[in-house]
């Protein structure tokens, strides 16, 4: 069983990428990231002593993204055979979302006032994880 504290970190970890990947914009976020993910496994061929370090941040960085796609979209974004899905309005060529697109993270510095927020957040979001 996973403990409370583990659980904390890993929110802690969470909510700190959310606020840089929250400021995306929809070029860095509307696509199919599971897709992306799997994409970019299958076609590396090389692994190193820091494959399990680039893992675990690559898999951070997905739940930060998958959570700011539902916020955002109300949905997870997701690349099907009918196009892409959510339909979003402001999105009028969805061709330039496509997978393979070339989309890179953009990085934003953080505050001391913005650390201190995602403190706050992070008990407020244990909190009501925990109730359930």
């Amino acid at each position: 069983m996973t403990t409370k504290e583990d659980f904390m970190s890993l929110m802690e970890e969470v909510v700190e990428g959310w606020n840089e990947v929250r400021n995306y914009d929809d070029d860095h976020l509307y696509y199919d990231r599971s897709l992306w993910v799997t994409k970019d496994v299958n076609d590396r061929h090389w692994l190193t002593s820091t494959y399990d370090q680039y893992d675990r941040d690559g898999d951070i960085e997905t739940l930060c993204i998958l959570i700011e796609q539902y916020l955002r979209y109300g949905e997870i974004v997701k690349e099907t055979k009918v196009g892409m899905l959510p339909k979003v309005d402001e999105i009028e060529d969805e061709n330039d979302y496509i997978l393979g697109s070339g989309k890179q993270n953009i990085k934003e510095e953080q505050t001391d006032e913005d650390s201190k927020g995602l403190k706050e957040g992070v008990n407020d979001l244990t909190k009501y994880l925990l109730m359930k």
